[in-house]
């Protein structure tokens, strides 16, 4: 059995689940089809692989990319700084097709953009984040059971602030559902998962129990429901982990991870890592 590809470094790479697993290279990223891919791949309707890479392509600001599971990489757009440059988070799919992502810096405000791309290259912006909707968007958009894309930005307003929980309609539109306070979290980078309750739910690096870390706080584990209630769950301490940065991953036994007071419904599995530095 094949792993589905993964990213590392500028190679594209597989892993074949056998005895003795095989690592295969698929190709590498050269800086005219890409260069520094951090996001992860998405399994496209059609059976391909589609991602991102921060830099490279026509204008050096990243593109969105193509992959066979043979090997084949074909660049479909390359942003250009309007339309966003950067980006670090990988792809979403709708039903529709169509592939959704955020792109790190950019846009109208320089802060940031939230694009749409068609399968055959056609990229299109949908909104640009700065002023009031957050700042510096690092994690995939998730689909809620509305119809609309859920995701997080690292910052607040005019890149200050502890960081967003957004919302993006398919048609554009950008709210911000309720901001981080560094006391229940701050500068969230990961994806967030979608819980069977129809609530999401995610780590933040830092904030907390500002008590600890110099006032930063050593990271979160919250919920937060379409309407924007935020929930912290989990507080982490320094001796139980520190500075969550990869998102949490549905488990199906039943078990939740939450407040002792709160019903049992879900288990949560995170990883714990240093925090990313900045490009």
């Amino acid at each position: 059995m094949k792993l589905l590809a993964t990213i590392f470094g500028a190679t594209l790479l597989t892993l074949t689940a056998t005895a003795q697993p095989v690592l295969t290279t698929l190709c590498h990223f050269n800086g005219t089809n890409g260069a520094n891919p951090l996001g992860r791949l998405v399994l496209g309707k059609d059976g391909s692989l589609y991602g991102t890479t921060v830099n490279g392509g026509t204008n050096g600001d990243g593109i969105v990319f193509k992959v066979s599971t043979g090997g084949a990489v074909t660049t479909l757009a390359a942003l250009n700084g309007t339309t966003g440059a950067n980006p670090d988070a990988g792809l979403t799919q709708g039903t529709n097709g169509i592939l959704y992502g955020s792109a790190n810096a950019g846009g109208a405000n320089t802060f940031g953009t939230a694009f749409q791309v068609t399968t055959n290259g056609t990229l299109t912006l949908l909104a640009s984040f700065g002023g009031t909707n957050g700042t510096y968007p690092e994690a995939d958009w998730q689909f809620g059971n509305d119809g609309s894309l859920y995701s997080n930005t690292s910052h607040g307003t005019a890149g200050n602030g502890y960081g967003t929980i957004c919302k993006l309609t398919t048609g554009g539109t950008l709210f911000t559902l309720t901001s981080f306070t560094n006391g229940n979290g701050a500068f969230p980078n990961a994806l967030l998962a979608g819980g069977t309750d129809g609530a999401f739910y995610g780590v933040t690096p830092y904030g907390g129990r500002t008590n600890l870390n110099s006032g930063n706080g050593y990271g979160t584990i919250f919920k937060v429901a379409t309407n924007g209630v935020l929930t912290p769950l989990f507080y982490f301490g320094g001796t139980n982990g520190n500075y969550p940065n990869a998102g949490l991953a549905l488990g199906g036994d039943a078990v939740s991870m939450a407040p002792p007071s709160s019903a049992a419904a879900t288990t949560w599995a995170w990883f714990s890592k240093p925090p990313r530095t900045a490009w």
